[in-house]
Parts: C-alpha cells; structure tokens; sequence
C-alpha cells in the first residue's frame, strides 16, 4: 500500500514542471540541473520542513540520511551530499515571495484533497482555528 507522503508526491510532482520557482541560474549546466532539482525538490523540502518544524539546514541534512525524502522529493536514487546549501531554500523563499509559498502550499493542499491524503473535513477545522 502507497503512503499519503508518496501519494502527495506524485500528485504535486505533476502539478510543477521544470522552471517554476527557479532560482537565477549561473551556467548551462548548472541551469538543467538546477530546472530539475528545483522542481520537485524545493517544493518537496518545504513541505518536509514544515511537516517535521526542522530549519533549513536540519532539512537539508536529514534529506541525506533518508532514502524516503530524497524519493518524495524526486530523486531516482539515494544520495549521499546535501541536495543544496541550506542558505538556498531561504533564498528561493525570498525569491517567490509570499504569494509563491501560498500558492506551493495551495497545490499541496489540492493535491492532497485530490489524492485523498487530506479530509476535507480537516480544511475546514483548520479554518475554524483562523
């Protein structure tokens, strides 16, 4: 049986394509890595962030010791050095802004709803708590 946080991936995974939310890019090469790691990976490191109340460096190191947030964040296989330098997920919160988390965190929550990983009635106590 599939777990929501493998569920949720693949839902989000299809939702962002290469490109969104991506940071400047320094070179050609580091510009295709970059248009895939930070498709799924950025999204998928916030998400584990906020899911666990790690910091950026927490996250980032914890991704290296954990084949399953390596693979919820779209890696094909285990890694062994960090993803990207912690300082960098602070610098792409910068970079999309306030209206870009919301909307990350909206398509996460619409996948979730969609996939089946979040009860609707779970929305709306959450909203009753605003």
């Amino acid at each position: 049986m599939e777990s929501d946080q493998l569920k949720l991936q693949g839902i989000v995974g299809k939702r962002y394509k290469p490109g969104d939310f991506m940071l400047p890019k320094k070179s050609q090469s580091e510009t295709e890595k970059q248009g895939e790691l930070f498709r799924i990976e950025l999204v998928g490191l916030h998400y584990l962030k906020h899911t666990y109340g790690l910091s950026d460096e927490e996250t980032v190191h914890n991704w290296t010791e954990n084949p399953y947030w390596q693979y919820f964040c779209g890696s094909k296989w285990f890694e062994h050095k960090l993803p990207i330098d912690p300082s960098s997920m602070t610098r792409w919160r910068k970079k999309i802004g306030e209206a870009g988390v919301e909307e990350m965190l909206e398509g996460t929550i619409k996948a979730g709803l969609k996939g089946r990983v979040i009860k609707p009635m779970i929305i709306r106590a959450m909203r009753q708590c605003i």
